[in-house]
């Protein structure tokens, strides 16, 4: 990933923070690192995207980042994008249960 700003720029210290310290780690640390109820959803985007070399080099690509600019959006706000994604394109669909709309149980 790239950030584009100084280690200065990142504030901890907001309204509800979410963490109480951030370091710099290879990508494929961070499941290791993350809370236990967040973990899944890590492993489930670093899924997605072949791995953590994939998704790096698409959070690097410079379309994405000029994209993210453009309409304001944040890295974690990707991030959940993503995991909705992920999570849609794994319901299952009529034609994947004989025709029947899936339950929803």
């Amino acid at each position: 990933m790239r950030v584009t700003g100084n280690d200065g720029d990142i504030d901890l210290a907001t309204g509800h923070p979410e963490f109480s310290a951030w370091k710099w780690v290879p990508i494929e640390a961070l499941p290791g690192l993350i809370v236990s109820f967040k973990r899944q959803v890590y492993l489930d985007l670093l899924a997605e995207f072949g791995g953590p070399s994939r998704l790096s080099a698409f959070l690097a690509d410079s379309v994405v980042q000029m994209m993210m600019a453009a309409d304001s959006v944040s890295e974690s706000e990707l991030y959940e994008l993503l995991r909705r994604v992920s999570e849609s394109l794994r319901q299952p669909t009529a034609s994947d249960t004989g025709g029947e709309e899936p339950s929803s149980s």
